[in-house]
C-alpha cells in the first residue's frame, strides 16, 4: 500500500462527505481504490472521484456509526496520513445509448465519468454481464473516475410515459440517462452538478420523504416497471451501482423488459 496525505474533508449534504487525497493517481473512469489508515482495518473500497484541485482525487462516503473505518475518516485533517491500494476495477462506460442507475453513494462512478471523460486511457468496457463486487463492511463502496459528456442522439428514449415524466423525448434525448435514488432529497449527491451537466438527462428520485419540484417520490424499479417495453429496445447498455438487492431487482426487471443480460453491467456495494 502507498502512504498519501489527506488534503481536505468537505461535507456533501447532511450525510455525505468527500475526502480529498493528494495524488497523482492514474485511473480510468469507473475504477476504485482501497483506503485505510495506518494501523487500521483491511482497506475498504471506494470509487475514485475528481476533486477541484490538480493532482488530487477523492472518495465519497457516508459515516456509519458502528463502522470500522468511516468514523475515523470523519476525524481526518489536512496533512494526516492515509493508506491506499493500487487502482482496480473494470466498471467502465461503454459506447452507445446508455442508462446510468445509481442509489445513494452509488452515484460516485457516474459523477467521475461525467466530469472526466469516458475511458480516457482507452480502456475496454467490461465483459458481457460483468458484475464487479466490493465488500466494505462499513457499508460504503465505490469505483470510478472519468467519462466524456455525450452528444445528443434522437429517438432512443421516447414514450408517452417518459414524456409526461419530463425525462426524455424523441428530439432532446442525450446518450446518457442518469437515474439516481436516495432515501431523502437532501441525499441526492452532486444534484446541482448533474442538473446542468451537458449530455446527461438527470432524473432524481426520493424513496422515503416527499420531495420538492423536480424530484420524483418513487422507487426507480416502479418507474422502470411503468415504462413501455419499446423504450428498452433503444438502449444499448445499462450500468447499475448500488446494493446487492437493488442490483438483483433491477437486473430482473430490466431483463423482463427485454434487455439482454449481457447488456447490463453492475457494481455492487455492501
Amino acid at each position: 500500500m502507498e502512504i498519501r496525505r489527506v488534503t481536505g474533508l468537505e461535507p456533501l449534504g447532511p450525510s455525505g462527505w468527500v475526502l480529498s487525497i493528494a495524488g497523482p493517481l492514474d485511473y480510468i473512469p469507473g475504477q476504485h481504490i482501497g483506503v485505510t489508515l495506518p494501523g487500521g482495518p483491511e482497506p475498504r473500497l471506494y470509487s475514485i472521484i475528481p476533486v477541484d484541485r490538480p493532482e488530487h482525487f477523492g472518495i465519497l462516503f457516508t459515516p456509519v456509526p458502528q463502522g470500522e473505518l468511516t468514523p475515523d475518516l470523519l476525524s481526518l485533517k489536512p496533512g494526516d496520513r492515509i493508506l491506499t491500494t493500487e487502482v482496480r476495477g473494470s466498471f467502465f462506460d461503454p459506447p452507445g445509448r446508455v442508462w446510468w442507475i445509481g442509489a445513494g453513494t452509488g452515484i460516485a462512478p457516474f459523477y467521475a465519468m461525467s466530469r472526466l471523460g469516458r475511458n480516457r486511457s482507452g480502456a475496454q468496457p467490461p465483459g458481457k454481464g460483468d458484475t464487479v463486487s466490493k465488500q466494505p463492511p462499513d457499508g460504503n463502496q465505490h469505483t470510478g473516475d472519468g467519462y466524456r459528456a455525450a452528444t445528443p442522439r434522437d429517438g432512443w428514449f421516447a414514450s408517452d410515459q417518459s414524456r409526461k415524466a419530463g425525462y426524455g423525448t424523441v428530439s432532446d434525448s442525450p446518450e446518457r440517462l442518469l437515474l439516481h435514488s436516495a432515501r431523502q432529497e437532501q441525499d441526492l449527491y452532486f444534484r446541482d452538478y448533474f442538473t446542468n451537466a451537458p449530455g446527461i438527462r438527470y432524473c432524481p428520485f426520493s424513496t422515503r420523504e416527499r420531495p420538492g419540484p423536480g424530484v420524483r417520490h418513487q422507487r426507480i424499479t416502479t418507474w422502470i416497471d411503468q415504462t413501455e417495453d419499446e423504450v428498452f429496445q433503444r438502449v444499448d447498455a445499462v450500468l447499475l451501482c448500488g446494493s446487492t438487492q437493488m442490483i438483483l431487482d433491477l437486473r430482473e426487471l430490466l431483463m423482463a423488459k427485454g434487455l439482454a443480460y449481457d447488456r447490463i453491467f453492475s457494481e455492487i456495494y455492501f
